[in-house]
Order: C-alpha cells, then structure tokens, then sequence
C-alpha cells in the first residue's frame, strides 16, 4: 500500500513538473508586434495562446514562474515595435485573465499580473489597473497601494489621451475619496498631479483646470474624513494634495490663482482648523498635520485669502 501511495505521489509530481516545463507557445514576432491592421483570426489565436500560457503561470506558478511570466510579457510589450493595435489585441486576450487572477485573491500574484497590464498604454487599460485601486471593487489595501503605484507611470507614458485627463480624473478622484490607506491615497494624489501636468503640456488648460479641481475637492473630502474622526494618517495623503496644489499654484499666471481662489478657500480654512492630536499620537502624524496648516497658510497666501480669521468658512 505504501508503495503505491509512493508511486502514486512520485507520478504526481512528474506531471507538475512536465505542466511547469512545458515548452511555450512561440513568442510573436516582429511583424506581429508591428501590427498595422487587426489581427486575422489564426495571429490573434497564436498570439491568445502566449498570452494565455503566461498568464497561466502567474495564476498558478510559483514566485520566480510568476515573476518570469511577468518579466517575459512586460518585456515583450516595452518594445519599440509594439504598435496600438498589437496593445489591444493584446489586452483582448489578456483582460479575461487577469479576471481570474483578480478573483482569486492573491494579492502577489494580482500585482504581477496588473504590473504586465501597465506597460499597456491605452484608457482602458488605465481602468483596468484603476479598478484595483479603488475601495469599492478592491477590498485588500496591499492590492490597492500596489495598483495605485502603478497609475501615475501609466498617466506620464500616454495611457490616457490628454483630451481625456479630466474625465479620467474624476474616477481616480472618486477611488481616493473612499480610500482608507493613506499611502494608496498618497499615489492616487500622486496620479492627479501628473495628469495636470500632462494637460499642460499637451496646453489644454480646460482639462488642467478641471483635474485641479478634482484634487481640490479630494484634498476636502480626505480633511474632511480627518475632521470627523477618522484615521489621522491620512493627513500624510492631505499633505502630499496640498504640496502639488501649491507647487501648481506657483506656476499659475495671476488670472488662474483668482479662478482657484473660490473653489479652494473652504478647503484651506478646514486644513487650518485641523486640531493638534492628543500626546499618545504618534509624533509623525502630529506633524502632518502642522505640515498641512502650514501649506494651507502658504497656498492662502499665493491666492490673497485671509485665513486670519479661523472662524470664518
């Protein structure tokens, strides 16, 4: 009997070894990957084939498969070759995957598969990873702070048309608004800065102005969630909005500060009545917070708003 348990155990492992050595389908070539019409339905079987092969290994393999897999596509996809069309056909066999993977809950192998998704540069895909950076469809913070990194790269590669900065930017504001994680907060303002900064240099004001906004009324729901007894931690992500809403502020001509004046001086004033923390709170948070007072004084002061007054607002 233990015999044959053994040759059953060793048979086993044979075939989980000859699964995970298994040679992969062909890599697409060159010509694949410079794609200047859609893919026939025998590439795009050649090509799902790959995808669903790599895939397969970040769902089930071990750490250094699942790395592998991962280094092996976002390699592949980093080329200079690869054009919008082979990014899409691409993301047409990998979305259903990375579902799975999604699914399952492992939080190493979610962020390998999201790490390959990012090296795509295209609106959807931009969802894709924002979908795991947001409260509401992503419940674990390692998952979130792991997507969240990932967004800002995405916005400074040209994953969102500059036409679409500020659409985008309210779903990213949306995910920051209900994040409880105060680093996955820091990068969602993180990812907000750039795409004003992406607006701008594409000169689309209009697109800039409204994704400022977006993180004005950001910056006002995470003082608001400290103001009412939340985590204080999160003024570490308060401060991180309010330096980039500074250092934009030092660019804007004087037509653009007053524009802003209205729309910031609530938020400025409730950042300046934030309370000093009791004596058993850590000493970084309390000075997160006088940081954030001291910003807002800053910022008030480049918009000409009197925060003398702490009463007021």
């Amino acid at each position: 009997m233990q015999v044959r348990l053994l040759i059953l155990a060793l048979a086993a492992c044979l075939l989980a070894f000859r699964a995970d050595t298994a040679a992969p389908p062909p890599a697409p070539s060159t010509k694949t990957l410079s794609m200047s019409t859609a893919p026939d339905a025998a590439a795009q079987e050649a090509l799902e084939a790959y995808v669903a092969f790599h895939f397969k290994r970040i769902q089930d393999g071990d750490a250094e498969a699942v790395k592998e897999a991962r280094s092996t596509l976002a390699g592949m996809l980093a080329k200079s070759e690869v054009t919008p069309l082979f990014q899409q056909a691409f993301l047409t066999s990998a979305k259903p995957k990375l579902a799975t993977i999604v699914d399952g809950r492992d939080a190493f192998r979610i962020a390998n598969a999201l790490m390959v998704i990012r090296q795509l540069r295209s609106t959807e895909a931009f969802e894709l990873v924002l979908a795991q950076a947001t409260p509401a469809t992503q419940k674990d913070d390692r998952v979130r702070l792991s997507a969240a990194s990932m967004l800002p790269i995405m916005v400074a590669r040209g994953a969102v048309p500059a036409a679409q900065l500020d659409t985008t930017s309210r779903k990213v504001a949306d995910a920051l608004e209900s994040e409880t994680s105060w680093l996955a907060a820091c990068e969602d303002f993180e990812c907000l800065s750039r795409m004003v900064a992406e607006a701008g240099r594409a000169k689309l004001s209009a697109q800039a102005a409204n994704v400022r906004g977006e993180m004005v009324k950001a910056a006002a729901a995470v003082q608001e969630g400290i103001d009412k007894g939340g985590d204080v931690r999160m003024a570490g992500a308060l401060v991180r909005g309010l330096v980039s809403l500074r250092d934009q502020v030092l660019k804007l001509p004087e037509s653009e500060r007053a524009a802003l004046k209205q729309p910031m001086e609530g938020l400025l004033r409730s950042v300046a009545r934030l309370p000093d923390q009791p004596k058993d709170r850590d000493a970084a948070t309390q000075r997160e917070i006088e940081s954030a007072r001291k910003l807002a004084d800053a910022i008030a002061s480049l918009l000409k708003i009197d925060l003398q007054n702490r009463s007021k607002g």
